[in-house]
């Protein structure tokens, strides 16, 4: 009997290797969104350093409604079922949603964003993010028994009010409304601060409650 030994090419060890770095990567919300949201963040500095603000502000829309999200998401998404005492979010929910802001951002790089066609995709990729974000955190709070239910909704009604916020900024942006609407926007800051309070509170709580026990 004849034995062969097939030995990997170079491109097919380069590729397993690929798949397990994302595995890896795409294990848990919170490696997956932080390690997005760092990259796009370097990529909205490195952008406004070489190229500058964008006259008609939509750098700052980017920042606050597109890369922000993706850094809140990673600890939001793991922590908070584990806080509400439900099942963790599903691994192609959180992959579609990374997805989607991801797309956001190569679009936002690679197009103008003076091109009134290129906004639309733009916002149309940014949309259904935000009510995907929305519909999880209404999800998870709607089946959750938890007695810390309170937190849960502040952290919500908190979010669906950036989420408003962010598309009345982004169609004032579009159509261009005076300019004092659309500062208006970095209202959005103290409500990402409040969201991660209540958050943090949630996860203080929940382990002070099995340390007790």
């Amino acid at each position: 009997m004849v034995m062969c030994i097939t030995i990997p090419s170079s491109a097919n060890v380069k590729k397993a290797r690929q798949w397990l770095f994302w595995q890896w990567l795409s294990a848990t919300p919170l490696r997956l969104f932080t390690a997005g949201g760092v990259l796009c963040l370097a990529g909205t500095v490195l952008q406004a350093i070489t190229l500058g603000l964008s006259p008609r502000g939509w750098t700052v829309y980017n920042l606050l409604f597109s890369v922000l999200p993706i850094l809140l998401l990673g600890p939001l998404l793991t922590y908070l079922p584990y806080t509400l005492r439900v099942s963790a979010v599903s691994y192609v929910r959180y992959v579609l949603l990374f997805s989607l802001l991801l797309a956001s951002q190569v679009v936002f790089y690679l197009v103008t964003p003076s091109a009134t066609l290129a906004v639309i995709l733009y916002l149309s990729l940014l949309l259904p993010a935000w009510i995907a974000i929305i519909l999880s955190i209404k999800g998870m709070q709607t089946v959750s028994y938890s007695s810390d239910i309170g937190l849960a909704r502040t952290l919500f009604y908190t979010m669906v009010l950036a989420g408003v916020v962010g598309l009345t900024a982004g169609v004032g942006l579009l159509l261009e409304w005076p300019y004092w609407m659309s500062t208006a926007m970095w209202s959005v800051v103290p409500l990402y601060i409040i969201a991660a309070v209540c958050l943090a509170a949630l996860v203080i709580r929940r382990r002070s409650l099995q340390t007790r026990r």
